[in-house]
């Protein structure tokens, strides 16, 4: 019985050691295909450099654009602070809210 008892825990850790390869190689499968594709991007990129380089720097425009947003931002900020704070009513807070955003366009 106990002959039994000690075959089967044999096996047992002999399919535990199995599982654990087959885990092992699967993530070892995963990190291949992972280093692939990053290879393979990084080839890509390589192919073009100068069209990453052109299309990160902000043209002149979008600069000023950004700028003029962010002040616009600002004054939205602004003016919910002050209808928040009472000093403006709702029907205020409409109408000049309305004339900073038509001066945007």
């Amino acid at each position: 019985m106990q002959r039994i008892q000690t075959e089967a825990e044999i096996k047992a850790r002999e399919e535990q050691q199995r599982l654990e390869q087959a885990k092992l190689k699967a993530r070892q499968e995963q990190w291949r295909l992972e280093q692939a594709e990053r290879e393979r991007a990084q080839a890509e990129a390589m192919q073009s450099p100068a069209a990453i380089v052109t299309s990160t720097q902000p043209s002149p425009t979008a600069k000023a654009e950004s700028k003029d947003m962010s002040q616009t931002l600002e004054q939205l900020r602004t003016l919910g602070e002050l209808k928040d704070d009472g000093y403006i009513t709702e029907e205020e807070f409409q109408k000049i809210k309305q004339r900073i955003l038509d001066s945007q366009l």
